[in-house]
């Protein structure tokens, strides 16, 4: 818009209760864009002699089957042929087969070559593809992929490229030409030991309300049939589907066994069984696994121990030297002086929720995280809420421990001792747990950025290997399930780098690790030790 008077026009031309929302405000000699109904911008389309054709009346329909018919290609996967390889992302030993097979079917343009084994002996092949292919006089195009281990779209690019030149030779001139002119040498996996290991801790799926205000008219059951706390449907589809998303990532590294997980949980039901749909949704039961054929399902053992108990991912365990570290902030002039900024919205929420507001916390509880959960629903929310609640709410730091820094520690070590990758005893660690400890481990990497995990947030720990055997690790923090776009994150700890060398993580976080959780938490000597219960 270039005048004011158009920018009124613009609104003029759509009647308020038909303007859904700007995308883009207009100003000035800028861009504006306004999403409205169809009707709407059919009718103006129409006023002004504009010919209109509509490509697609209903597009989430189409999205929908486009989702059934990406859910049928996966049924049929197990039952395809070879070529099925392209609707997944294939293992390193599947990519060896499929370009043995390739070349064993054509070998007038292919054959294959080994040309060394990985640090974990794992065996490097290439496919060597062309019309005399055997002579080295040619020129020669190398494709290599998956360099990048994680990067799992190139190896089945590479696969693709190999399949196209040896079975398209025949009837397109074109790849004909390539094939004859060229000697194509193609590297599906160059780096097969690239992903070694995988920590991760996630977040609860969706729940049900829990501590709430008194005149919260869906405190009831009857608005949670799950039960009051605990795992909702929603739920249970987000960390079944965080499974799924899981289970393509690591597909490279991951076999069918369920052996090879690690899972721990804290003490809730909704923890607990967040973990089940977790990795339910990664080691869907295949071959040996599958005890009943109506039965996409398998139960897996999930380590956990009370809450009192239980240091590592609960909030509310049993540590008198840190309740007393948390009452002392709390007395704190910073901390008194951050809190009673906001004594005029304590004395708000208390007079709108019927409930004694006192502090950050108890808004953060009471008020913002049952109307969070509510608005998450589709509930109507009070009309005193959003103004002053969920735009104005600050989260509050608070203090942090180091146990679960120590485990990630401890589940790396352990699998760098082994020598063949293929041997490691747990190939994934699954640690369920609750928001506040998401905070605990950004907070103390120094990468947490004020903003609330929401549910099924996941912190993913990946160790990998160089060819030498050289450890390094990478973090991932993936906040919206929906996603699957995990941000990687930089720590201090690491120098900011992508790639965090092992060795340098370790000398730089040893300062963080409790040496004697009983003693430093000021507990009987006799205090049993979290790892004693679960490992």
């Amino acid at each position: 818009v270039s005048s004011e008077n158009q920018t009124s026009a613009l609104l003029d031309e759509f009647p308020e209760n038909d303007r859904t929302y700007y995308l883009k405000v207009p100003h000035l000699n800028k861009t504006g864009m306004l999403l409205v109904s169809n009707r709407v911008f059919k009718k103006l389309l129409q006023s002004k002699i504009v010919d209109i054709k509509v490509l697609n009346e209903n597009f989430q329909r189409t999205l929908d089957q486009e989702k059934s018919q990406m859910q049928r290609a996966e049924r049929a996967f197990a039952h395809s042929g070879k070529d099925s390889i392209f609707r997944s992302f294939p293992r390193h030993p599947s990519i060896n087969d499929y370009i043995e097979d390739l070349a064993a079917e054509n070998p007038q343009l292919s054959s294959i070559q080994t040309i060394g084994r990985s640090f974990e002996n794992r065996e490097i092949k290439i496919i060597r593809i062309g019309k005399n292919h055997k002579d080295d006089s040619k020129p020669a195009i190398w494709i290599d992929a998956g360099i990048h281990a994680r990067e799992w779209a190139a190896p089945t690019s590479a696969l693709y490229i190999a399949k196209s030149l040896i079975q398209d030779y025949a009837q397109d001139s074109m790849t004909k030409k390539l094939v004859d002119s060229f000697n194509w040498y193609i590297l599906p996996s160059a780096n097969p030991d690239g992903y070694e290991y995988s920590h991760t801790i996630h977040r609860h799926g969706d729940r049900a309300i829990t501590d709430t205000f008194r005149n919260d008219p869906y405190a009831n059951e009857i608005f949670w049939p799950d039960g009051l706390g605990e795992l909702t449907n929603k739920g249970k589809q987000r960390m079944f589907q965080l499974g799924t998303y899981f289970r393509r990532r690591y597909s490279n590294f991951f076999t069918e066994n369920p052996q090879e997980v690690y899972a721990q949980s804290s003490f809730r039901d909704r923890n607990i069984n967040s973990a089940q749909f977790v990795l339910n949704g990664a080691y869907p039961p295949r071959g040996h696994f599958v005890w009943n054929e109506n039965m996409n399902w398998q139960s897996f053992p999930i380590k956990t121990i009370p809450t009192l108990l239980d240091s590592l991912l609960e909030d509310d365990s049993m540590c008198p030297e840190a309740h007393k570290a948390k009452e002392e902030v709390l007395r704190s002039k910073e901390y008194i002086t951050f809190a009673n900024q906001f004594n005029d919205l304590y004395s708000y929420l208390t007079n709108k929720s019927g409930t004694k507001i006192r502090n950050p916390f108890e808004v953060l509880d009471l008020i913002y995280d049952p109307l969070n959960v509510r608005k998450s629903y589709g509930l109507p929310l009070p009309s005193w809420s959003w103004q002053v609640v969920l735009k104005q709410i600050k989260n509050a730091n608070v203090d942090l421990k180091g146990l679960m820094l120590k485990e990630i520690r401890k589940v790396f070590s352990e699998a760098l001792k082994s020598k063949n990758g293929e041997n490691v005893s747990k190939k994934l660690s699954a640690y369920s747990t609750h928001d506040y400890n998401i905070i605990y481990i950004m907070t103390l990497f120094e990468i947490f950025n004020m903003r609330w995990p929401p549910f099924g947030a996941t912190l993913m720990f990946e160790l990998y290997a160089t060819s030498s055997g050289k450890p390094y690790m990478k973090m991932f923090y993936l906040n919206v399930t929906e996603s699957e776009k995990p941000f990687q994150l930089r720590s201090p700890y690491c120098n900011d780098d992508d790639w965090c060398d092992f060795e340098t993580f370790l000398k730089n976080t040893d300062h963080l690790i409790p040496k004697n959780w009983v003693r430093e938490c000021d507990l009987p000597s006799k205090w049993p030790d979290v790892q004693s219960l679960t490992h």
